[in-house]
């Protein structure tokens, strides 16, 4: 068996676009920042995170990038805008230092930090263009278009017909330009999320199926079997089946446990007995065991294992006399074996079990078929049970002449 694995980043979110130069191609259409998970990838699904990562102004053009961790993100911002902002409060009324906070939240992308400090920096910088117009740039360059268009007219009534004015009128017409290009459309966030919740979903679903199987009362695969010629009637902890001639019943009446069984017939009376079903939390979590119930003992039950590959082989027992049998890793109950399991190619060797009841149109078939096989004991125990059920004893005489004589 082999893994495909690797690495790489999902759950993009926190997307917010902004207008800026791109330093490698120049283009000046919209850039987009978010945020991604790196995960460590089975078979291309994310299985397990290792960390988060901030992208800053990717282009649209080159798709060039600068890709943070979060920890390296909160030292860059604790670096340019911690001391900016320090300064910015001991001399509040500095135009340069106005200008070097704008710098740094624009280098970092600090929105929430520019909408606290705005009203501040427009309320001390009100006679102050060049300042207005930093302020205006780097609120048109983060998106944030409303304040922007706000900051560059209060600016351009403060400004004279100068170098200064220039600036600001020549700005203003760049950021309504680049506001009326219409913003690259949000992908929705569920398709974003699903690769991430496979794996936690098919994990909670596997905690699902496995507390259901844990709170399921009894095994799932019990059987009722008769190998009488005779109707007759078995009560399971209350339940009563019906069971015709050499027929297979499954049955939900059984219980982890012990179970109370109750053989009922019109001229023998009623035979109980109890059958314990193992309730093992693993036992339980695949279902329980195959359980087959045979109250009158006389059908013979038949186990048989194949291995398919490149050499097949077949195994065989017969069980019989007994009241109740379990059999555990059964693949197919009283069904047939398939042909092949696959690939006629490979080389590994599977087996596969299965539980089913030997049939003939005769109680001698069953004798011979048990022979072939050389189950003396079995052929033995069959008939007994036979003659307790009732049948013709100079029949089952000759079938153990048959036996010793085969044995012999």
């Amino acid at each position: 068996m082999f893994f495909i694995w690797g690495w790489s980043f999902y759950n993009r979110r926190g997307i917010k676009h902004g207008r800026t130069k791109c330093e490698h191609c120049g283009d000046l259409s919209y850039k987009r920042s978010f945020t991604q998970t790196r995960y460590i990838s089975i078979f291309w699904l994310p299985v397990v995170p290792i960390g988060r990562r901030r992208t800053l102004n990717e282009c649209s053009n080159c798709r060039a990038s600068e890709t943070l961790s979060y920890g390296k993100l909160r030292r860059l911002k604790r670096k340019l805008l911690t001391p900016s902002l320090k300064e910015l409060e001991r001399d509040p009324l500095e135009a340069e230092k106005a200008k070097t906070l704008l710098d740094a939240i624009l280098k970092v992308e600090a929105r929430d930090e520019l909408r606290r400090f705005m009203p501040e920096i427009e309320q001390n910088f009100r006679s102050n263009p060049e300042v207005l117009l930093g302020l205006g740039k780097t609120l048109s360059a983060l998106c944030m278009d409303d304040d922007a268009d706000r900051v560059f007219l209060h600016a351009t009534n403060e400004s004279n017909r100068d170098e200064v004015g220039s600036k600001v009128f020549e700005n203003m017409v760049v950021h309504t330009s680049a506001r009326a290009t219409p913003k690259p459309k949000v992908p929705r966030r569920i398709w974003q999320l699903l690769p991430v919740l496979i794996v936690p979903g098919v994990i909670i679903a596997s905690f699902v199926a496995i507390g259901g199987m844990m709170f399921i009362p009894g095994p799932q695969h019990v059987y009722l079997v008769s190998g009488s010629d005779r109707a007759y009637e078995v009560v399971i902890n209350g339940e009563a089946v019906e069971l015709m001639p050499h027929q297979q019943v499954k049955t939900d009446a059984a219980v982890y446990g012990d179970n109370e069984v109750e053989l009922v017939r019109e001229k023998e009376g009623h035979v109980s007995f109890q059958v314990t079903v193992d309730d093992s939390p693993l036992m339980r979590l695949f279902g329980g065991p195959m359980l087959v119930i045979n109250a009158d003992r006389s059908a013979p039950i038949l186990w048989e294992m194949k291995a398919y590959g490149p050499e097949e082989t077949y195994k065989r027992t017969s069980y019989v006399g007994e009241l109740y049998y379990s059999f555990d890793d059964v693949a197919y109950e009283f069904e047939p074996f398939p042909v092949s399991l696959g690939s006629s190619q490979s080389t590994r060797v599977s087996n596969r079990e299965r539980v089913s009841v030997i049939t003939g149109p005769n109680s001698m078939s069953i004798v011979q078929d048990m022979l072939s096989a050389k189950e003396f004991g079995a052929v033995r125990k069959y008939v007994l049970a036979r003659m307790a059920d009732g049948e013709d004893e100079k029949a089952l005489q000759s079938m153990a002449r048959r036996i010793q004589t085969s044995a012999q």
